[in-house]
Formats: C-alpha cells, sequence, structure tokens
C-alpha cells in the first residue's frame, strides 16, 4: 500500500518526542544564523521543504519498509520522514556536530562519519536499500572535491544490488561534475524539483 504524507504528520512526530523543546531551537539558530528562530519555522517551513525533496524519491512512498542510510543528516528532517513512512532509518553525522542536540531530541540513532579520504562508513556492503545524501557534496574546494570519488565509492559499496542512492545540491552547476565519478557498478539519472535536484544512483 503506497503511503503519502496527511497534514498532521509532522505534528504528530514532533508531539511523539516531546514537541520542541528551546535548547533544540538554540541548536537550529546556530546552524544557520539566525534562520532558525522558532518552533513554527520547524513544524511549517522546515516541514514543507522536507516533503517536496521526499517526493522526489517515489520508492520510499511505496509501503514496503526499508533499511536507509543518511550520511550527513544534520537537522533529521528526512530521517523522521523515513521513519514516519515506517522505514527503518539512522544517519551520520561528524563526531561532535552541531546538530547533536537536534538527532538526540528525535531518538535518530546517529553514527560518526567525518568526510575524508581514508574513512569509512562505519557499515558493512550491501547493508542499505537506500543512501540519502542531501546537500553534503557542495564544496567546490580542489581539496574537498578530491575526496568525492572516494565518498561516492563509499556509498555505492554500502548499498544493495538495485538500491538506490539519492545525491541532492540545490543549484545544479554544483554538481554537474558528479558523473565523472560514477562507479562503473551505478546508473545515474538527474531528477529535479524547482531548485532542488538529484543524482539517482541505483547500483547494478
Amino acid at each position: 500500500m503506497q503511503k503519502v504524507f496527511k497534514d498532521n504528520w509532522w505534528i504528530g512526530e514532533l508531539a511523539e518526542y516531546g514537541g520542541v523543546p528551546a535548547n533544540v531551537i538554540e541548536a537550529y539558530k546556530q546552524t544557520k544564523s539566525g534562520a532558525f528562530e522558532s518552533a513554527k519555522w520547524f513544524r511549517d517551513e522546515h516541514r514543507q521543504r522536507v516533503e517536496r525533496n521526499m517526493k522526489l524519491m517515489p520508492r520510499l512512498f511505496e509501503g514496503t519498509p526499508l533499511k536507509i542510510l543518511d550520511v550527513g543528516a544534520g537537522m533529521c528532517g528526512h530521517a523522521a520522514a523515513c521513519r514516519w513512512l515506517g522505514h527503518n532509518v539512522i544517519g551520520t553525522e561528524k563526531p561532535n556536530s552541531k546538530y547533536s542536540p537536534i538527532s538526540k531530541h528525535m531518538f535518530i540513532p546517529i553514527s560518526d562519519y567525518t568526510i575524508d579520504v581514508k574513512s569509512r562508513l562505519p557499515f558493512d556492503d550491501n547493508a542499505f536499500d537506500v543512501v540519502l545524501c542531501i546537500s553534503v557534496l557542495t564544496q567546490h574546494t580542489p581539496e574537498f572535491r578530491a575526496l568525492i570519488p572516494h565518498v561516492i565509492r563509499e556509498l555505492s559499496r554500502v548499498i544493495k544490488s538495485g538500491g538506490q542512492v539519492f545525491v541532492g545540491w540545490w543549484k545544479p552547476e554544483k554538481q554537474a561534475w558528479l558523473p565523472e565519478f560514477l562507479p562503473e557498478n551505478c546508473t545515474e539519472e538527474t531528477i529535479s524539483q524547482g531548485k532542488l535536484f538529484f543524482k539517482r544512483l541505483t547500483k547494478k
């Protein structure tokens, strides 16, 4: 049975985990220099953004529980949405991330992962059905770009055969170069909605 987001799904998700306490709102404020002013922003604008993004990933709405990894989970909006849809979700973030109060409040399990040429995702091969990597691989410095092949290989390593990796960004020029790093065992497709773009990598 295909699932859809009901109007009150996000409010229910927040209520289940105790609303949005002051320390979490403060954590949001610190992440984006004043953009996060209140629980209303989290409840309304952030929810709408997450819903728009999720609609570009129809596989998540098919009703079959999936094992999902959210790399760079950040504010945990996409992870919370995946959980609400009935999926088993885990995230990664840098150790001692500024987002830690948020993930702890939302009870999203987070594993440490720092993007580095020597680092491996702390998961077995073929462990996940879907991997999300949204607004993470967007830096233009030569040093960061040199890490991209390793990161893409890691994302494809932990995905099952037939599984999908969604690499998302906000401006097309930021990842127009991504196909040059495409692993041989993956196919690639670009999907978009408004200002959001995804590269959907499917493992053969």
